[in-house]
């Protein structure tokens, strides 16, 4: 059974602080699921590890609409992750 997290708030997103037991709770959990849904996840859900990320959003936008020019770079938050 999971506790209620800490939640603290760090550059203006909140997090969430676990302890260990529930952090292997929560793994378990990722790993009973991620064995669950292999194969059955969509390769369009870019969230997921290994289907392509901001990356792939990105070349399906531009696909389906011509002309659209964007780039990491132009994206809110980039250049404040990368310094």
């Amino acid at each position: 059974m999971l506790t209620q997290p800490a939640i603290f708030n760090l550059d203006g997103r909140f997090m969430a602080g676990w302890s260990a037991d529930d952090k292997r709770v929560l793994s378990q959990a990722k790993e009973t699921l991620s064995g669950e849904l292999k194969g059955k996840l969509s390769t369009y859900c870019t969230h997921v590890k290994h289907h392509g990320g901001v990356n792939k959003s990105l070349r399906l936008l531009t696909r389906a609409i011509p002309g659209l020019l964007i780039s990491v770079q132009n994206l809110p938050g980039f250049w404040g992750k990368q310094r």
